[in-house]
């Protein structure tokens, strides 16, 4: 082959074209895979943050804003109005019935501002007979004071609801609301963002704003990066959806818990009680819904009382601290670093992160999400087309290395033949030439052309039969089945051919065999075996035959499981650097075998080949001086 590197070229051509599409491929693979794991991970943490939500709010909001939104109306009166009417069927809260309410208060219509809390001088130790301290009636005398600094009645009435509770009270599947602090601000604000415009089966680009492009142009002009984009706007929106949705539960929780909670006293007369005197009348009551609110940093749970024309406010003061520290510490093992901030009317809100039962949000700082795993599906496929496509390259390479090598190989085993043809045919023609036109007339001159014509006609016969041989086993004809003989039998026919060839360059040939050597049997291919050590034979006459021992040994050694006959003649040798291309075939050029000895560097090839269809093999073993060729069969 002339030209191998235009292959080469074309080759590493194709690798520049494959590799950076298969590397833009691995990129956007890996993309994907991250994406998936990102995904997983945020759906998996949200899954922690919507089950940390629900325990806060069933666990411990419901039921304490359940309880201060169903107490009824007659329970915020003071301990003097209490003691004036001893017949009122609910006693004042002279004790914070719950552990995370500062103050129960009681705006009048006057203004002033009351509590239960607050007893006294003059009726203090009557509190006290009732289990509270004066420690915690001057608390709340104190509180009482900073509520009346933070707030008044006006301020509050701006911005507690007009609505009022259902009446009579609702059944507990009823959707009238008793408590709210307007979550649906929060759905609202969705709602505004377009989510709540889309219906769960509605998936059309308008809904997505893409209005320009219909269902088909989407699939025919949008690219695979925008239809990801459209899928993960997708993902954002139902995403959204579910937040609305699970705090919708959750306020329907709310809302359930607290109408169970109601008292039944709102349709039945209230007693009213002045320092002179006491008078029981039925008076129209008409109580508002319960709301949270946050004043000045704390947080107030108030609603209206209408009795007749007048409006008072009821409500409990929460302890904030102390609340948002418990409620902290329930989810502090699944969310460690979580923190609850309250939600005023202004602030944007994340229905996702939003409480039902008071107006507060759950920050959750963003996961540490581990990157995808190496294992993953999608790593695991890239590897294993990585490795399938470097294996293949190097597969090819190793094939198109190959199959060059061979190629010139034989294109040099073609130079060697014809440079080997060209001088027996020049030798043939002269001398029959001389021969036909009788220009040789001296008998022995005669006959020393013949000899000449004989040994070059037996050259020939020789490398084409090598030739011949090693194009059968290069088509993989079936060798002759092997005859059982014995060690005397293979070499007895063949040391006489190898003794004749050996003559024609003046060497001799030596036997040396172990005692009881001779006989052992072994099951063969005489024809090959004697082909293998003419071959040996034919190259110590090529190479040693100017050496000054023309000795030839063929040694006989027996081992359990081989025959081994060596052949060593006492010439030059071989140089180390060539020992690996000994065996191989073709490997001589003509210009080799124009400044070496003639041959086409077939013989050993063919020898090796033919020693492991035996089942045995021929080494080299280095030997200094001459060279020793060793020939393994197996024995029966």
């Amino acid at each position: 082959m002339k030209r191998p590197w235009h292959i080469w070229t074309i080759y590493i051509a194709c690798i520049l074209l494959g590799l950076p599409a298969m590397g833009w491929f691995t990129h956007k693979s890996l993309d994907v895979d991250r994406a998936e794991s990102l995904a997983r991970a945020k759906i998996e943490h949200e899954g922690i943050v919507q089950a940390a939500l629900w325990r806060m709010d069933a666990e411990l909001l419901t039921p304490l804003v359940a309880q201060e939104t169903t107490r009824p109306l007659v329970a915020y009166q003071t301990v003097e109005q209490s003691l004036q009417a001893p017949s009122a069927r609910c006693e004042p809260l002279v004790l914070q019935p719950e552990p995370y309410v500062k103050l129960n208060f009681q705006y009048n219509a006057d203004g002033t501002v009351q509590s239960p809390q607050a007893a006294s001088d003059d009726t203090a130790s009557w509190a006290v007979k009732q289990g509270t301290t004066y420690e915690n009636i001057q608390l709340s005398k104190r509180r009482l004071s900073q509520l009346e600094q933070t707030t008044n009645r006006n301020r509050l009435l701006k911005m507690l609801p007009a609505d009022a509770l259902p009446h009579p009270s609702p059944a507990p599947n009823s959707n009238a609301s008793v408590f709210s602090y307007n979550n649906e601000a929060v759905i609202s604000h969705l709602q505004g963002l377009g989510s709540s415009n889309i219906s769960d089966h509605d998936h059309s680009p308008s809904a997505f704003g893409l209005d320009e492009l219909t269902d088909t142009r989407l699939a025919e002009e949008t690219t695979e990066f925008q239809q990801s984009a459209i899928q993960t706007q997708r993902q954002v929106v139902s995403n959204s959806r579910k937040a609305v949705r699970d705090l919708r539960r959750r306020n329907e929780f709310v809302q359930s818990t607290t109408r169970q909670s109601s008292p039944t006293q709102r349709s039945e007369p209230v007693r009213v009680s002045t320092l002179s005197e006491e008078h029981v009348a039925p008076i129209e009551v008409i109580e508002g819904i319960t709301n949270p609110l946050w004043i000045g940093g704390e947080l107030l749970l108030a609603r209206r009382v209408h009795l007749n024309q007048s409006v008072i406010i009821q409500g409990a003061w929460l302890d904030w601290t102390k609340l948002k520290s418990d409620l902290l510490s329930m989810i502090a093992e699944e969310l460690p670093h979580a923190d609850l901030v309250p939600l005023r009317p202004d602030d944007i809100p994340n229905a996702s992160r939003a409480l039902a039962a008071l107006p507060a949000e759950l920050i959750v700082p963003q996961p540490n999400i581990p990157p995808a795993h190496w294992l993953s599906p999608m790593r695991l496929s890239i590897g294993i087309a990585w490795t399938g496509l470097l294996a293949s390259l190097v597969a090819v390479a190793i094939l198109l290395a190959g199959v060059i090598s061979l190629s010139e190989r034989r294109a040099d085993f073609v130079s060697a033949v014809t440079h080997e043809l060209r001088t027996p045919l020049t030798t043939f023609r002269m001398y029959a030439e001389m021969l036909a036109e009788d220009m040789v007339r001296d008998p022995q001159q005669k006959k020393d052309y013949a000899q000449t014509l004989h040994r070059e006609a037996s050259r020939l016969s020789h490398l084409v039969d090598n030739v011949l041989s090693y194009s059968r086993l290069e088509r993989g004809t079936t060798p002759k089945t092997g005859e059982t003989i014995t060690v005397h039998q293979l070499l007895e026919p063949t040391l006489q051919v190898l003794k004749d060839r050996l003559e024609q360059a003046g060497m001799t040939i030596e036997l040396h065999a172990e005692r009881d050597t001779t006989d052992i049997t072994l099951t063969t291919d005489p024809s090959a075996v004697e082909q293998i050590l003419f071959n040996l034979i034919d190259n110590a006459c090529k190479y040693a035959a100017s050496t000054d021992d023309p000795r030839v040994l063929l040694n006989v050694h027996s081992t359990p499981q081989h025959i081994e006959l060596s052949v060593t003649d006492h010439g030059p040798g071989i140089d180390a650097s060539l020992s690996k291309r000994l065996f191989q075939p073709f490997s001589k050029s003509a210009e080799e075998a124009a400044h070496s000895c003639p041959g086409v560097g077939l013989g050993l090839a063919l020898s090796h080949r033919l020693a492991r269809q035996l089942g045995g093999k021929l080494t080299w073993v280095p030997t200094r001086p001459g060279a020793t060729f060793r020939l393994s069969l197996p024995r029966t």
